[in-house]
């Protein structure tokens, strides 16, 4: 039973994966300004650095969501709130652990002269993304 879940699951992540990039492959798409600065390869790493670490950060925080709901429909069953406090405990300790390295990674990164930036980011900034709605909207 366990082999045939992996498979099915190794299956169903192979497709979530490559599914996308077939799709795209159908258009031609421009590269992203963001990508395009890159200057050097500190600064790709920094990003990518904190890309990872950002991933990281909101799976361990929706693990840390997930073991409260599973608290909160345990219903006083034993075994249920066992397992929920164990899976908000691992989440507690992987959120530490992610944002202890990324403090030491970014510590070592300013070593060798890379400078990482929260707002150098691909996302559009807030005033980038309320720019159309405000100038729409004042007359």
């Amino acid at each position: 039973m366990r082999t045939r879940a992996t498979y099915i699951t190794s299956l169903l992540l192979t497709i979530v994966v490559t599914l996308p990039t077939t799709a795209l492959a159908q258009f031609n798409i421009q590269t992203p300004d963001s990508v395009k600065n890159v200057s050097d390869i500190g600064d790709l790493i920094g990003r990518i650095f904190n890309i990872t670490v950002g991933i990281s950060g909101v799976l361990f925080v929706g693990l840390l969501l997930l073991g409260g709901v599973l608290y909160l429909t345990s219903l006083g069953n034993e075994e249920g709130v066992t397992k929920a406090r164990k899976t908000m405990l691992n989440a507690g300790v992987g959120l530490i652990i992610v944002l202890s390295a990324w403090g030491v990674g970014n510590y070592i990164l300013r070593l060798f002269g890379v400078q990482i930036s929260l707002t150098g980011s691909a996302l559009p900034s807030a005033q980038d993304a309320t720019r159309g709605i405000i100038d729409a909207t004042t007359p």
